[in-house]
């Protein structure tokens, strides 16, 4: 990211910004309805990977922007970190294309079905192999509490996805998404030093004993938002200001 914030952070990225329900895509609130914590003012960045988007290949970066909680905003790189075969070799480019395709088909968004502006359209590749993305959280202040929602759910019921994210210096792996429960939410505390996250959509899920669920791996978008932690005065400061009081009410008695 291009600045260092201190502040609380939002960044929105949909995958797709060409769907199959009349133009609708993402907004803020979509994004909101799972994470409370997304500033309704923050941009939403649209990537398609096929059509100008040149996410299709290992290394490929993508930039989206953000903003935080003083109305700033910043850049934020986002790479196509890995494609793995699982036959057991790993991909540099696609096979068959990494592309921006119409996604599950929950109708317009609207009440009961606020989100299907993030997941009418989404990013794919080949049957039962991984991809994942490295996105960069430089603009995040260590300490800060980080909230990762992803989405993962394609247009058959079957194209579904085991999600894992590294951040804060530990990974973790979610339950397999559903039609039904189309994110996955993590959260974890940035590290001093902390530049980056790592997010893997496993859509191998035979190898993790959930049978072959999936057709394509899938990623619709995320959200990423930090609360940034409370800054406590030192020891120190409390002393001067309580001397520079002590020191005012003295001059008012004389």
């Amino acid at each position: 990211m291009s600045m260092n914030c201190s502040a609380d952070v939002t960044l929105l990225v949909d995958f797709g910004a060409n769907d199959n329900m009349g133009g609708v895509a993402a907004s803020p609130a979509d994004f909101a309805m799972a994470d409370s914590a997304v500033d309704l003012t923050a941009p939403v960045g649209f990537f398609n990977g096929d059509g100008g988007g040149g996410f299709n290949q290992v290394g490929d970066v993508v930039t989206g922007s953000g903003v935080d909680s003083t109305g700033a905003t910043f850049t934020s790189a986002i790479t196509l970190a890995s494609l793995t075969d699982i036959s057991g070799g790993t991909r540099t480019g696609t096979n068959g294309g990494f592309g921006t395709d119409t996604g599950a088909s929950f109708g317009p968004p609207g009440p009961g079905n606020p989100i299907s502006g993030i997941v009418n359209d989404y990013l794919s590749i080949n049957a039962n192999d991984n991809f994942s993305i490295d996105v960069d959280t430089s603009a995040i202040v260590a300490g800060s509490v980080v909230t990762v929602t992803a989405y993962s759910v394609g247009d058959q019921t079957n194209q579904v996805a085991v999600l894992s994210l590294t951040g804060g210096g530990s990974t973790q792996q979610s339950g397999l998404t559903s039609v039904a429960q189309p994110f996955q939410t993590f959260t974890y505390t940035q590290g001093v030093g902390e530049t980056s996250l790592n997010l893997e959509v496993i859509n191998n899920t035979a190898a993790l004993g959930l049978g072959n669920q999936n057709q394509f791996a899938v990623l619709n978008g995320f959200s990423i938002t930090s609360v940034a932690p409370e800054v406590v005065p030192e020891p120190s400061s409390l002393m001067i200001l309580a001397l520079g009081s002590l020191g005012l009410v003295v001059r008012r008695r004389r």
